[in-house]
């Protein structure tokens, strides 16, 4: 969420969860950062190492994801003005989707 606060929220599966893609604003690393990072070793932990038990393994084992995928790139469009402006361009367009 805005300013750094984060929300948590439980809820019963199956669920979908979306982000929206301007939710960050993405860092990327330099070259000379990347090329530091190849040269460190990968640490493989178990679950012993990481001091994590095998029923909350079994229990993470339960769920799994069926699908992932990233929506087809589009053009934006960012609609202006009132409250009411902005909704009846918004119907217009879905009118417009919709007789296509």
């Amino acid at each position: 969420l805005d300013e750094g606060f984060k929300e948590v929220v439980e809820l019963k599966l199956p669920a979908l969860i979306a982000v929206q893609s301007g939710i960050n604003e993405p860092r990327y690393a330099s070259l000379s950062k990347i090329k530091m990072a190849r040269s460190k070793p990968i640490n493989i932990m178990s679950a012993r190492d990481i001091k994590v038990s095998h029923e909350l393994i079994s229990r993470w084992r339960k769920f799994r994801i069926e699908s992932m995928s990233i929506a087809e790139a589009k053009k934006t469009e960012f609609l202006k003005g009132n409250v009411e402006e902005v909704a009846l361009t918004l119907a217009k367009l879905i009118i417009h989707i919709i007789r296509e």
